[in-house]
């Protein structure tokens, strides 16, 4: 019971910079808004709004780099959210690189590259 109880505790700090606080509540808003009707119909979608709206509630700072603390839920939508912007490039869509969202490869670039770089760091647990 306790091992159980540990897993659905599972929290994530990562150290955030402005920048990379407002591109995280950016990309929240864009993945609402690109996946709107999944999330208004769907039993999967519903939770996933649910979640992506804590994240878009969690201590964000406009002035200084933070430590934010994500559940394991909120790490799952917070990588979806960023995964959007490559599924938009493998599916033709070269806007992202114009944009320096997505490199040329399809890997996440500029600020996104560097909040996923900080993810995997800390899911792998070297941070």
């Amino acid at each position: 019971m306790n091992k159980q109880l540990e897993l659905v505790l599972q929290t994530y700090d990562l150290e955030l910079t402005i920048d990379e606080q407002t591109q995280i509540q950016d990309t929240i808003g864009y993945y609402c808004y690109s996946n709107e009707l999944w999330m208004g119909e769907d039993e999967e979608g519903i939770e996933a709004e649910k979640i992506a709206n804590q994240i878009l509630d969690l201590p964000f700072s406009s002035h200084q780099t933070k430590i934010i603390k994500f559940t394991d839920k909120q790490m799952d939508v917070l990588i979806s959210a960023m995964s959007e912007y490559q599924i938009l490039w493998r599916y033709g869509d070269r806007e992202g690189v114009r944009l320096g969202i997505v490199n040329k490869d399809g890997s996440l670039a500029g600020i996104l590259g560097e909040i996923d770089k900080k993810i995997e760091e800390v899911l792998n647990g070297q941070h």
